[in-house]
């Protein structure tokens, strides 16, 4: 039996490639705005990092002709059902949440490029999947704090939406800067790259 299984397990390693991520994982629309937002023509996924503050959530290097060409980010947005939080800010993972599936394009800088909601599972707040309104965090550099009102335009019936993706660019950002930081990252990024 345990040879069995050594052997499945050593066949999956040849079958699957150890650092990059298959097409199907990745949402239908993400290489088609890579390549008209950023110039990127068939990217590689390498992931850097799975992300624990929310489910499906993690880091991407993008690769193109084997160098960094730029950072993604792939996540979901837990919201509350309208009526069932108590505070706009909260985010909750429970079954009374509702979620939306989301991307950002960084560059290698982590500057953020493009924002795009491919998924919104929630009965109220569409809006936030709107153009112009993700348009608002291109050029976010994670320096300064936003807030959906202030610096950020708030949405009339997607106020909850709106703070949690507000809130959740925000944290995902300065998440990407600490990572590309990180000196174990750097050596990684570089060895990927040889």
């Amino acid at each position: 039996m345990k040879f069995i299984i050594l052997f499945i397990f050593n066949l999956n390693l040849l079958i699957l490639p150890p650092s990059g991520v298959q097409d199907s994982e990745l949402p239908r629309s993400l290489n088609r705005d890579l390549r008209k937002q950023m110039g990127i023509e068939n990217p590689d996924f390498k992931l850097i990092s799975s992300y624990d503050h929310s489910a499906n959530s993690a880091f991407y290097a993008v690769e193109q002709n084997k160098k960094l060409a730029a950072y993604t980010y792939i996540g979901r947005v837990f919201t509350c059902r309208s009526g069932g939080c108590n505070a706009p800010s909260v985010n909750n993972q429970t079954a009374d949440s509702e979620y939306f599936d989301y991307y950002i394009m960084f560059d290698t800088e982590a500057t953020v490029k493009f924002v795009k909601v491919y998924n919104y599972a929630a009965t109220h707040g569409q809006e936030i999947s709107a153009a112009w309104w993700l348009r608002q965090f291109e050029g976010y550099q994670g320096k300064e704090r936003l807030q959906s009102g202030k610096n950020i335009d708030a949405i009339s019936g997607a106020t909850i939406s709106a703070v949690a993706a507000t809130n959740d660019i925000q944290f995902v950002t300065k998440q990407l800067i600490k990572l590309i930081n990180d000196p174990s990252h750097q050596k990684q990024t570089a060895s990927s790259l040889k």
